[in-house]
């Protein structure tokens, strides 16, 4: 996982120079601000917390905002707010499981691992329904990787990050076979 995960952020940052540099420098208390959360920090969340501190949520060169497009990945510093946020929603929905976000856009929908089964979900602030779209962390990286490798992601005229729907949900699916998220 944590290879699939570094050559996401390298491809993020071949098409965008200064992409990685700009989820540096690293947090020291990552484990600490998580393990507040979290009584046994996922392996996702070591891999992405050990190098990288993620993006503010007001950060200044927008170019850089996306880890995918529309959705940051979420800042240490930020992540308390963001994980009471989330649980928010969550109540909101009557949904009682635990979740732990990964990616925030700016609506306040979320990218979120399931802390219980380890599934990752796309959560609309404004929809009832909250949807399955990774079985696993290593399908979420694969996926997004080849989101890159398959142009799915490309810069639009501006130069922000952006992506071919269609696209999307034809990786989404070749990689996620047993997901409907990806087949409807």
């Amino acid at each position: 996982m944590e290879k699939e995960f570094e050559k996401y952020i390298d491809l993020s940052d071949d098409l965008r120079k200064g992409y990685k540099e700009s989820l540096l420098p690293i947090t020291n208390n990552w484990s600490f601000i998580l393990g507040e959360i979290a009584s046994q920090i996922p392996e996702l969340f070591r891999i992405i917390y050990s190098k990288y501190s993620g993006t503010y949520y007001e950060i200044n060169n927008q170019k850089l905002m996306d880890f995918v497009p529309g959705y940051l990945l979420i800042h240490i510093s930020e992540f308390k707010k963001n994980f009471e946020d989330l649980k928010q929603i969550l109540n909101n929905k009557n949904i009682k499981q635990k979740f732990l976000p990964i990616l925030r856009n700016y609506s306040s929908d979320f990218y979120a691992l399931n802390v219980n089964t380890n599934e990752i979900f796309l959560i609309f602030h404004d929809e009832d329904e909250i949807d399955l779209i990774h079985k696993t962390p290593d399908d979420f990286l694969l996926t997004l990787r080849k989101n890159y490798e398959e142009h799915v992601y490309f810069l639009d005229e501006d130069g922000f990050l952006d992506y071919d729907e269609d696209l999307e949900f034809e990786v989404g699916s070749k990689y996620n076979e047993d997901v409907d998220f990806w087949n409807e």
